[in-house]
């Protein structure tokens, strides 16, 4: 019978470097799923952005970095000094 008392609420603990949590209730994914979905009208749900805004956002995020950490704009051309990628240097 001691043996008994002893292992039911030593079950509920967890091994060491083991994490245990059982969310029930307010706290369920399934709870706070249904909450956000309430919170949020469809109205407010945007489209995904297009291919192209995307690459653009990308294409200028790159070159910035690269003159931020290298100091050089590397949409700059080098031999004539004519920004953008449309230099007649490249082609010679």
């Amino acid at each position: 019978m001691t043996g008994y008392m002893l292992r039911a609420p030593l079950s509920h603990i967890p091994d060491r470097f083991e994490h245990l949590v059982r969310y029930v209730g307010w706290y369920s994914t399934r709870c706070r799923g249904e909450r956000a979905r309430k919170a949020v009208p469809t109205a407010a749900v945007q489209a995904p952005e297009d291919a192209q805004v995307v690459a653009a956002r990308a294409r200028s995020a790159w070159a910035r970095l690269i003159h931020k950490v290298y100091e050089v704009d590397p949409l700059e051309c080098l031999k004539c000094g004519a920004a953008g990628i449309d230099c007649p240097a490249i082609y010679h």
